[in-house]
C-alpha cells in the first residue's frame, strides 16, 4: 500500500471515531432535557465521583466524604447509574467550576463540549502552511480576544 493512501485511510478513520463522538454528544445532549442521569462511584476511601447530564449540561463532580459526618458508608463501590425523570421547575447554570478542598465541580453546556471532538475531526485535513503574516494576525486576534474578556469582567 503507498503511503499517500494510508494517511488518507487514517484521516478517514480519524473523522469517522471523532464524528461518532460529536454525535453522541448531541445525542445526550437532547437526552438531557428529558431527564436527569447520574453515573457515579464511591472509593473505598470515601470519594465519589459523579457524572451528571442535566438540561443541556454535563457536570462532573468529585468530593470528599469524609467532610460530612453523617454520611453512612456505601456497600458497593461500583459505578451506579440513576435516572431521576425529568428537570421540572430548577434553573441549570450552563458553566460552573467550583474548586474547595472537600470538592471539585466542573459544569460546562453539552454543545461546548460538543465542539472538541468536532475540532479534532477536522484538525487533519487542514494545510499547514502559515506564513508568518497569518500567524501574527491569528497572535493578534488572540490578545484581542482574550483582552476583551478581561476588560468585560
Amino acid at each position: 500500500m503507498n503511503r499517500p493512501r494510508l494517511v488518507r485511510g487514517l484521516r478517514i478513520a480519524w473523522l469517522v471515531t471523532w464524528g461518532i463522538a460529536a454525535v453522541l454528544l448531541v445525542a445526550l445532549r437532547a437526552r438531557s432535557y428529558k431527564t436527569v442521569e447520574t453515573l457515579s462511584r464511591t472509593s473505598e476511601n470515601l470519594f465519589c465521583t459523579k457524572f451528571i447530564s442535566d438540561t443541556g449540561t454535563l457536570s462532573f463532580v468529585h468530593e470528599d466524604l469524609n467532610y460530612f459526618e453523617s454520611f453512612v458508608s456505601p456497600g458497593a463501590h461500583n459505578w451506579k447509574y440513576d435516572d431521576f425523570g425529568p428537570n421540572i421547575g430548577r434553573d441549570v447554570s450552563r458553566f460552573t467550576f467550583n474548586w474547595s478542598s472537600s470538592k471539585l465541580e466542573a459544569r460546562c453546556a453539552v454543545w461546548l463540549l460538543a465542539l472538541f471532538p468536532i475540532g479534532l475531526a477536522v484538525f487533519p485535513w487542514v494545510r499547514y502552511r502559515f506564513s508568518l503574516r497569518t500567524l501574527l494576525i491569528a497572535t493578534t486576534i488572540i490578545a484581542v480576544g482574550l483582552g476583551l474578556i478581561v476588560w468585560l469582567r
